[in-house]
């Protein structure tokens, strides 16, 4: 069996594995890249590269500003303005939506969730607006904001170092990715408040907690991230009351209150837990575990005695790699030291802060995509796209390209879709007449658009709980949206990059 067909089959299984969910997606991604090594389709020597390489180091320096800014207090009198404001329900939807926006260029999409997922479900609690208005708006405005910017999302960090790898390439520019991100960003936003917000507008709302005792005092609710350290697990094994005196009262689902024995339940990613203690130790037990606040109070522990260093240094590191002084990854990582002296987080935050299912996840299938190049697959592949799009116009081939990336990334992962893409499509340049910045930002586009599924992208399942939503309702929400992105993106890459 030739190199060819064993990289193809080997990615393909993984590809199934990905889609049946039954296996974390890092533990499929290292077990593929371990058996690439065993049949030496990758060798040996580079085998484990990719944790070293540049974009896997600068999504772990994205990670780390995120938290920074997440826990320093610097957006706190933004949140309290949108707290208070008088706008009606569809301009709120739209300020709510375009601040994770705006947020999301310049941190972790999931960080700049968690900032404004909190506002949300307050607003709601206080106008009696069902939260599945903003929620699902918010959440979409959160990954459309990582378009425009190299730092706002992960397929552009892994897509600007292949880049850098071509003959006489060098990485995009901070800003490169605005003209097309930007565009989409906004009408994205402007569509995901005023039209898909409207979708849910009519439903009533539901209490979304379980019977408890109203007589009880501090109870807070948070929501279970993917890959956080509780997922899998039960309330009775984890102990929360005999370690810091803390209770898990309720369970909460998209359909509701779960009724089975709380004890014996296990947590899953996207669910709702009520926990009752007190707050400085519901909070502590919260940051540890890595659960995400779902309301604003009490839960900063201890607020940083600098604040003002994480934006400060984001910026001058941004600064620094805008001007070409050196490349993002080293931009920020300069500045790590000095957020860590300043005391805008501990070393253990720091390390923390670091989502290592997703650096194990992309420091695997980036030599996997390596090695689709080196044994000719990725040509074969291309080629046989080749001659189905043969004859058709740029922006045709670039459309099909688009609806292939974002069929992936809906079923699987937006930098595994950006890792594997890549490779198959640019060979493509050649043959369609194309230039390979056009391919790239197609795939980056694509990749961006996980709206069709819960399970396409973090944030859809951190807000499937909160907003009672079904997985039909990201599908009624989100395909629209993800055709205006391939109408109006497609012909702005074929316009000014050709």
């Amino acid at each position: 069996m030739s190199d060819q067909t064993q990289i193809t089959i080997l990615l393909l299984v993984a590809l199934g594995l990905f889609v049946s969910g039954r296996l974390r997606q890092d533990l499929i991604a290292f077990s593929a890249l371990c058996a690439a090594g065993l049949l030496g389709l990758v060798p040996h020597e580079t085998l484990f590269s990719g944790f070293g390489h540049p974009a896997v180091v600068s999504v772990a320096m994205v990670l780390i500003f995120s938290k920074t800014l997440q826990i320093g207090g610097v957006l706190d009198p933004l949140v309290e303005r949108l707290s208070a404001s008088p706008l009606g329900p569809r301009r709120l939807t739209f300020v709510l939506t375009l601040t994770a926006t705006g947020l999301s260029a310049f941190m972790n999409n999931v960080g700049a969730l968690a900032l404004v997922l909190p506002i949300s479900l307050e607003i709601a609690a206080r106008r009696d607006i069902n939260p599945a208005r903003f929620l699902i708006p918010v959440a979409f405005g959160s990954i459309l904001g990582g378009l425009c910017t190299l730092i706002g999302t992960p397929p552009n960090l892994i897509l600007s170092n292949l880049r850098a790898g071509l003959p006489g390439g060098k990485p995009f520019g901070m800003f490169e990715f605005a003209p097309v991100g930007a565009m989409v960003a906004v009408t994205g936003a402007l569509w995901s408040a005023f039209v898909a917000g409207r979708l849910f507008s009519g439903r009533e709302t539901e209490p979304s907690e379980p019977e408890v005792d109203p007589s009880r005092s501090g109870s807070l609710d948070y929501v279970v991230p993917v890959g956080c350290r509780i997922e899998g697990r039960s309330p009775a094994s984890l102990r929360f009351h005999t370690r810091a005196g803390v209770d898990i009262l309720g369970i909460v689902r998209a359909r509701g209150p779960v009724t089975n024995p709380l004890e014996d339940t296990v947590v899953r990613a996207g669910d709702r837990l009520v926990l009752h203690g007190d707050f400085d130790r519901t909070a502590e037990v919260a940051q540890t575990y890595g659960l995400l606040p779902l309301e604003r109070q009490g839960l900063r522990l201890t607020k940083p005695r600098t604040p003002w260093a994480a934006p400060l240094c984001l910026a001058m590191a941004l600064l620094l790699t805008t001007l070409g002084v050196f490349p993002i990854q080293l931009s920020l990582a300069l500045f790590l030291p000095v957020l860590v002296l300043a005391r805008s987080l501990t070393m253990r935050q720091l390390y923390e802060a670091i989502d290592w299912s997703t650096i194990v996840l992309l420091a695997s299938l980036l030599p996997l995509g390596q090695a689709l190049v080196d044994t000719g697959a990725a040509d074969s592949l291309s080629e046989t796209l080749a001659t189905q799009l043969a004859g058709e116009a740029a922006w045709v081939a670039l459309l099909a390209v688009f609806a292939t990336t974002t069929a992936l990334t809906n079923v699987l992962n937006n930098a595994a879709t950006a890792a594997v893409m890549a490779p198959v499509v640019l060979p493509l340049a050649e043959p369609l007449n194309v230039s390979t910045d056009a391919l790239l930002m197609t795939v980056a586009l694509g990749a961006s658009c996980a709206f069709l599924t819960p399970i396409a992208h973090q944030n859809n399942l951190l807000v499937m709980g909160p907003g009672r939503y079904r997985p039909v309702d990201f599908l009624r929400a989100g395909w629209p949206i993800t055709l205006w992105t391939g109408l109006v993106g497609v012909p702005t890459i074929v316009w000014l990059f050709g």
